[in-house]
């Protein structure tokens, strides 16, 4: 069945059944809400087509899919800023690259085909959490406006995932959760919170923030080129290939471990808190932190630079920590720099030396 534009005066319920040899379809022209935010709910194990652009789908609209399937075949059928729901067994078939306010739902399914979805609208800056799955051979994902986009089910869609504004989180403290396996463009901030072993193998650039939030650990096995914080709040973050932080990135453990899992890497800026963990394990990795400087120049210091190694942080007799020219973990004058890492309390107290005139050699632990 067809049935042309269609304006509701009210919140709606569409059932669309199976016709009994197959799968019912109605087809609807451009939906609108008469410039007032509505509630669409979708049922029955049929499914239901829109194929032309919203008349009108104003912020607070609100779509349903209990059952069945959507197919959404225009970029703006669903509006751009309606809060999708989705329940077990329904599906959202994106025949279009378009922009959705808001995903939500613990299960269901989302096909991409090879289009692009957005989640998120600078308009509303909705957050929201997903637990269905994400397919698409070449299918892309975009995470748009200020709020968070949680994903906590298997999705293997496998084009690129891009986060423009707000934060996209992968689980939410339990064992599931991931994104699909193209690359990562980070321009805000990429969430891990995780409580179990997890391995993100997408290449990451862009100039936003990785965060380790769960309990687990989490392995970066790919060389990634990202310029933004990394920051580690709690569980274990692990290199799992070399240089998979970038030289120019800046490394803060805020209460969470990081290990070295025997590879060796670079930061620009290594910021520890009393309760962090740098773990080498045993192995050989170095952890090299720090830009180089002159000779003789003195050592950055600013007050929230010249942090302390805590005494859990000191490195293992089978692994070091080796700084170029300089590094903002300042010694006391009086220590060599082939002794391991001193406790500081006090900043400036850490910071009241020259740089050496040449690299040191790897600082040992004991």
């Amino acid at each position: 069945m067809t049935i042309g534009a269609t304006t509701f005066g009210g919140n709606a319920t569409l059932n669309v059944a199976n016709n009994g040899s197959g799968t019912g379809t109605l087809t609807l022209g451009a939906l609108g809400d008469g410039g007032t935010a509505r509630t669409f709910t979708k049922t029955g194990t049929g499914a239901l087509t829109l194929g032309t652009a919203a008349t009108s789908l104003v912020n607070g609209t609100a779509i349903n899919l209990n059952a069945g399937t959507i197919n959404s075949n225009n970029a703006t059928a669903l509006g751009s800023l309606a809060n999708v729901t989705l329940q077990t067994g329904a599906t959202l078939s994106v025949g279009a690259s378009q922009t959705l306010g808001a995903l939500n739902g613990t299960d269901g399914a989302v096909n991409l085909g090879a289009n692009t979805l957005t989640v998120g609208n600078a308009t509303n800056n909705l957050a929201s959490s997903y637990g269905g799955a994400i397919a698409g051979t070449g299918g892309n994902l975009i995470k748009a406006g200020t709020g968070t986009f949680t994903l906590t089910g298997a999705n293997t869609y496998t084009g690129t995932t891009t986060i423009s504004a707000g934060a996209l989180q992968i689980g939410a403290g339990s064992t599931t959760g991931s994104i699909g396996t193209g690359s990562v463009t980070n321009n805000a901030s990429l969430v891990i919170n995780r409580s179990d072993a997890v391995t993100l193998a997408n290449a990451i650039s862009g100039s936003g923030s990785v965060t380790q939030a769960g309990a687990g650990t989490t392995t970066l096995s790919a060389a990634n080129t990202y310029s933004g914080t990394t920051y580690v709040n709690a569980g274990i973050l692990q290199l799992g290939a070399t240089n998979a932080l970038a030289s120019t990135s800046t490394l803060r453990l805020n209460g969470g471990t990081f290990a070295t899992n025997g590879f060796s890497d670079v930061v620009n800026t290594l910021y520890l808190a009393a309760s962090s963990t740098i773990d080498y394990g045993g192995l050989a990795g170095i952890l090299t932190v720090g830009p180089a400087m002159a000779p003789g120049a003195p050592a950055p210091c600013p007050s929230t630079i010249g942090m302390a190694i805590s005494p859990v942080a000191v490195p293992t007799s089978s692994s070091s920590i080796r700084p170029p020219g300089s590094r903002p973990v300042c010694f006391p004058t009086s220590r060599s720099p082939a002794m391991p890492p001193v406790p500081r309390s006090s900043p400036s107290a850490a910071c009241s030396r020259l740089c050496p005139a040449a690299p040191p050699t790897p600082i040992r632990g004991t």
